[in-house]
């Protein structure tokens, strides 16, 4: 379903998790509300996980840390909540730990 501007319901979800401002914190309403979308629609899971999965990847490769931070605490959110469904998000779950163990820097930890 599309709605408001042509962008997908779980995108827009997803991009609202991440201020526009990249040294923000990650504002936990949005994640709330992308926790509560990704219950009622466990079909999305794979295409929330793979969207949230190249937006990470995108802000590390563009060196804004505190963004990949973000979705790093937004996934671990969504880990923590559908733990029941993980089987379908599981292997972009790996994709984005793998990419945040691949940094040369330790600032994310």
């Amino acid at each position: 379903m599309v709605c408001c501007g042509g962008r997908a319901g779980y995108k827009q979800r997803v991009q609202s998790v991440f201020p526009a401002n990249p040294d923000a914190p990650v504002d936990k309403t949005n994640v709330t509300k992308l926790l509560y979308y990704a219950t009622a629609n466990t079909d999305k899971l794979p295409k929330i996980a793979a969207y949230l999965d190249k937006r990470i990847r995108k802000e590390l490769s563009r060196k804004r840390y505190n963004q990949a931070m973000n979705g790093a605490y937004t996934f671990n959110a969504l880990v923590n909540t559908c733990h029941r469904d993980m089987r379908l998000f599981y292997p972009k779950l790996a994709s984005t730990i793998k990419s945040l163990l691949g940094l040369q820097c330790f600032y994310l930890f």
